[in-house]
């Protein structure tokens, strides 16, 4: 196998180079991004083998804070190559303790081209999983005027679909959503 510098400077090359097959980049390609979350403080709660019939392979990293006071879940694939400068994860999810037994959704972040994916909806499960196992009983979250007059109809179906309760105001363009585990 080649050197993984040689990978995260040109995968592509590298794999020319040293006569590397797709899936087996693909593979180190996966284990570097698995490598990297777990350097930024991620464990790997779950992995979902050949998503969607993709062919690729996806991992659920989560990091609860040392201080205890958040929890960032984000999601990577073992096709595109994440950098550990400028981390862009397929999707995100920032959560804040709010107390026992609470928890806030701070931001959903998810690139314009994965969107309608479903890889916020994995990550939505698995808070509502670790949610769960922590006694956590209710996951809060806000809708901003700013993201409700981009998107709202994609912003009510998404927390829909995702079972959490809509209070919605036309009037002033925001929101609240609630799920009770």
């Amino acid at each position: 196998m080649f050197r993984r510098k040689k990978l995260i400077q040109n995968p592509i090359r590298a794999c020319k180079q040293n006569g590397i097959t797709q899936q087996n980049l693909n593979k180190e390609v996966g284990n570097y991004n698995i490598q990297i979350l777990k350097e930024l403080g991620y464990k790997i709660v779950k992995e979902y083998k050949n998503y969607n019939n993709e062919k690729r392979n996806l991992f659920i990293g989560l990091n609860e804070r040392e201080t205890g006071t958040s929890i960032d879940l984000c999601l990577v694939d073992d096709i595109r190559l994440q950098r550990k400068l400028g981390f862009t994860p397929l999707s995100r999810i920032l959560v804040k303790y709010i107390n026992n037994s609470t928890l806030k959704i701070e931001d959903i972040y998810v690139t314009d081209i994965n969107r309608g994916k479903g890889y916020t909806s994995l990550l939505i499960d698995q808070l509502k999983i670790f949610a769960s196992e922590n006694n956590i009983q209710e996951i809060h979250g806000d809708i901003s005027s700013v993201d409700a007059k981009d998107h709202i109809a994609r912003l009510k179906r998404f927390y829909d679909q995702n079972n959490f309760e809509i209070d919605y105001n036309d009037h002033t363009f925001s929101g609240t959503v609630i799920y009770k585990v």
